[in-house]
């Protein structure tokens, strides 16, 4: 459908988001014949318990052979979220987590903090407040991350983004050409992106312009 209505330059950054809990091997091939060349997957964590308690438990060994094809195909970058502040999650559980990742080897690591609001969505009402990590906790795997991951060959963006030193992010921080957006890190600081869809967001006139749920208008104005 977007194909009907734009025109995609040759060097277009196309990123798609799977979960590999829900993609079977060959999509992969099927999603870099149209076109797509950027790889992100959710992961969140290798400790299976913690898994179990978020209700998103995994095969490793096909995680592992998802960015081995991704390679293979000719991805120009693969990306691994993970999240610390999960139920039952150490310090020493995390570190795991961390060498499989390294040996992963993907070109950029998103590392996000939990966000426990059992008020607005259901499905944390399950976890319980006594299996969460303490904000001591959380800082000490935020502190072991930035210094495990930094001492394995990546680079430190900023808040929660890490990447290979040749990945374009790490080229651009060094060169001082990073940018941040609502999106996140990037390196096109002047273009403005438009949304489609729910959750589309666009920048225009000055404008950030989002659709909330149940609401129509201007999200933010600078």
């Amino acid at each position: 459908m977007l194909r009907q209505h734009f025109d995609f330059l040759p060097q277009a950054e196309m990123s798609i988001e799977v979960d590999p809990r829900e993609i079977e091997l060959d999509v992969l091939d099927h999603l870099r014949a149209e076109g797509f060349n950027r790889l992100s997957m959710g992961v969140q964590d290798f400790n299976k318990e913690v898994q179990r308690l978020v209700n998103r438990e995994q095969d490793e060994a096909f995680i592992f052979a998802l960015i081995e094809r991704a390679k293979a195909l000719g991805f120009n970058s693969t990306n691994i979220d993970l999240i610390y502040g999960l139920p039952k999650q150490t310090p020493e559980s995390f570190a795991f987590t961390l060498e499989r990742v390294v040996e992963l080897n993907p070109d950029r690591l998103s590392v996000f903090n939990y966000a426990h609001l059992p008020s607005l969505f259901a499905a944390q009402r399950k976890i319980k407040d006594a299996d969460l990590p303490d904000a001591r906790q959380k800082l000490d795997i935020l502190q072991q991350t930035i210094a495990s991951l930094t001492d394995s060959g990546y680079q430190f963006i900023g808040m929660d983004h890490f990447a290979r030193p040749d990945d374009e992010l790490a080229v651009a921080q060094r060169e001082g050409n990073l940018h941040r957006n609502f999106q996140g890190y990037t390196t096109q600081g002047r273009q403005r992106p438009a949304g489609a869809g729910r959750v589309g967001h666009q920048h225009a006139g000055g404008q950030l312009r989002a659709k909330p749920e149940g609401a129509e208008g201007v999200l933010s104005q600078r």
